[in-house]
């Protein structure tokens, strides 16, 4: 049944998409963004979000991102490491380990800290190793906020990369230098842990920008 509801959904979608300016165009909180949202939720491995998620928009101006965060009214961001690795993809259906993919020439057999069964679990998790080559895990496709996604693999028994709250509260009275080298910080204790880490993937449980993105990626031009 769900599946028929994410079709009516997509059909949906598409047919405003033949009517409706480019999506650039379009205000936030603009109708079409929370059809989209929604089908986000029921059905993330939706084809209309192929292009969309082929390449997430990177910044390396700290100051740009503070203006997001202004214009967006200091919603609720995390922060977690970005990878500067190929990711392993791990699939599940039924609650049993299916399939173990990776573009990495490595033995998949002595990848560590992978569960072999989920509870009633289908679905893709992505993750990467770190130097000991155990698995950590940083996202599902699992409809839920960052907090029950990150709260869902712990009690899997993943391994996942610390996170943070980004301080949007703090943007009116902290200057552009003193954030960028508290996230320069994240990246290097990230880096201490083992982790081979380039940035930062800064996550939202609402849009981020146009198109229903809730991730973005802030690069440091010192790194």
């Amino acid at each position: 049944m769900t599946n028929i509801y994410a079709e009516l959904l997509e059909q949906i979608i598409v047919e405003m998409r033949t009517v409706l300016p480019h999506e650039k165009d379009l205000l936030p909180g603009h109708e079409y963004f929370v059809w989209l949202d929604f089908l986000k939720k029921v059905k993330p491995d939706s084809k209309l979000f192929i292009h969309s998620n082929n390449k997430i928009k990177e910044y390396t101006d700290i100051r740009e991102i503070m203006l997001l965060a202004e214009t967006n009214h200091y919603p609720a961001w995390y922060i977690q490491p970005h990878f500067n690795e190929e990711d392993i993809i791990i699939t599940y259906e039924n609650g049993e380990l299916k399939n173990i993919s990776s573009e990495l020439t490595v033995d998949m057999s002595e990848v560590w800290a992978v569960p072999r069964q989920i509870l009633k679990f289908s679905g893709v998790i992505k993750g990467i190793l770190n130097t000991q080559k155990s698995f950590i895990a940083y996202d599902l496709e699992l409809a839920g906020t960052f907090l029950q996604k990150k709260e869902f693999l712990k009690n899997a028994g993943f391994t996942t990369p610390e996170f943070a709250l980004f301080p949007t509260a703090e943007i009116a009275s902290i200057s552009s230098n003193k954030l960028e080298t508290s996230l320069i910080n994240f990246i290097s204790q990230a880096r201490e842990s083992g982790l081979k880490v380039d940035g930062i993937s800064i996550v939202s449980d609402t849009p981020l920008l146009p198109g229903a993105v809730t991730q973005i990626i802030f690069i440091p031009q010192t790194n």
